[in-house]
């Protein structure tokens, strides 16, 4: 799977924003702030929601990326899966029953209907969230949880 496309309408600080990702390494640069995390994590809870059943975020990102001003979070999000793109097209509201979500290929606007609407990562990447977060999703160091046995620094490797 690839990310082609990241439209944010209200997501956190961001409001109207569209990212082109091309093929290869794409770089977001930006000051010092949170806009890359922010980035990062819509790219998470467009693809495994915004549930309260994960214990690792238990509504942290309802609350942290709820707009402000508006009273929804939207967006979509258009990845490219064996040359056919889709569009993850997604509402989050105060609460779960608030959510939409709605998948579609890109080329004809046709609804998906095979897909896992609450987690589309789960379908697309065939795997969950946990094994999403431990693999594929690398986190900015203030992220990482220092007090885990498992986790080690490395620095000054030779």
């Amino acid at each position: 799977m690839k990310i082609k496309k990241i439209n944010i309408n209200n997501f956190g600080l961001i409001n109207k924003k569209n990212l082109n990702l091309e093929d290869g390494i794409n770089i977001i640069y930006c000051g010092n702030n949170q806009i890359k995390s922010i980035v990062q994590n819509f790219i998470v809870c467009f693809l495994y929601g915004m549930d309260d059943e994960r214990k690792v975020f238990k509504s942290v990102f309802r609350r942290k990326y709820s707009p402000f001003f508006m009273d929804k979070t939207k967006g979509e999000l258009i990845v490219e899966i064996n040359n056919s793109e889709y569009c993850i097209d997604r509402t989050f509201g105060n609460s779960k029953l608030d959510d939409t979500s709605i998948v579609r290929r890109v080329i004809d606007s046709e609804e998906i209907l095979n897909v896992d609407l609450d987690q589309p990562g789960k379908t697309f990447l065939d795997i969950g969230f946990e094994a999403f977060n431990r693999t594929m999703f690398i986190k900015s160091m203030d992220e990482f949880n220092v007090q885990d046995k498992n986790f080690k620094l490395m620095s000054d490797v030779a």
